[in-house]
């Protein structure tokens, strides 16, 4: 298969040559700590609910790491939010 076929596909870029799928990733962590802290939950409270670390739920938070689409669910679960909630405003 080549590229066409979607077995190797090229990252998206934008202006600054920041992926596309980090940009995803900062944004909707940023969406899970807004929604968090408007819980009033820690890092750790909510990364013990969801079973993550405080790090990685950190890590996530800040765009340097993805989640599986199950694990967004549950965290959104946890934050009493729907899940299209922590991807509302999304490009």
């Amino acid at each position: 298969m080549d590229e066409a076929d979607g077995e190797n596909p090229k990252p998206s870029r934008r202006a600054g040559g920041t992926s596309l799928s980090a940009q995803r990733r900062r944004y909707v962590g940023s969406r899970i700590t807004h929604f968090r802290e408007r819980r009033g939950l820690s890092l750790a409270e909510l990364g013990q609910r969801v079973g993550l670390s405080a790090v990685v739920l950190k890590a996530v938070e800040s765009g340097s790491r993805g989640v599986t689409f199950e694990c967004l669910i549950d965290i959104a679960n946890e934050l009493d939010v729907a899940a299209s909630d922590l991807v509302e405003g999304m490009e």
